[in-house]
């Protein structure tokens, strides 16, 4: 009797493992997950790390248009960063020992070529996602301001780069469109000086 209820959960907790191992080939391979950050995502999560974003959405001195890039493949995964055609803020991954503001000054610098100064970045949004013991996953997302004369230099991660007037947003994009208004309105309320371009 107890050899037959031994089989049962030996049988049971197979099936079990098998369907665990689909579903997570299947959550890795899924559309959507063809970024680099995703691949990232995987990366900490299979590790059992917690992984963390840091993204910045750049406004003009006014606050009428946001700049955003249109991302290359990714020369480690050989994947766009989001899909084709879409378009998305500057940032990317946390390396180990920075803090997100670190992380964007360091993107900035890479992405576009431009220095910003951290203490001219607000927080203006947290996403926490935390499927059990899967997938923890921390995106910081911040807004600074810069003037639009200021000479963009793109790295090999992006196509080109495109100020946007927020009411003319393009349809695709990484980041929704009223997320990045609500962003707007918080960073513009500001009621110091931290945004205006220097």
């Amino acid at each position: 009797m107890n050899s037959i209820y031994t089989l049962g959960f030996l049988a049971v907790y197979a099936v079990w493992l098998f369907i665990l191992l689909i579903i997570t080939g299947l959550l890795q391979k899924r559309p959507g997950s063809t970024n680099a950050t995703v691949n990232d995502f995987f990366r900490y999560a299979r590790k059992g790390k917690r992984w963390s974003g840091a993204f910045v959405c750049v406004f003009n001195g006014d606050f009428t248009k946001i700049l955003m890039l249109s991302r290359k493949p990714d020369p480690k995964h050989g994947k766009r960063w989001g899909r084709k055609g879409e378009w998305g803020n500057i940032g990317g991954s946390v390396e180990p020992g920075e803090t997100p503001t670190q992380a964007l000054v360091r993107e900035a610098r890479e992405e576009i070529g431009v220095g910003i100064n951290p203490k001219r970045l607000v927080k203006v949004h947290a996403k926490r996602i935390s499927q059990p013991k899967l997938y923890p996953c921390t995106m910081n997302f911040y807004a600074t301001s810069i003037k639009e004369s200021v000479k963009i230099r793109l790295n090999d991660e992006s196509y080109r780069y495109k100020w946007f007037d927020l009411k003319k947003l393009p349809d695709k994009m990484l980041d929704n469109k009223k997320d990045i208004l609500k962003w707007r309105d918080i960073a513009r309320s500001c009621n110091d000086t931290t945004l205006k371009p220097s």
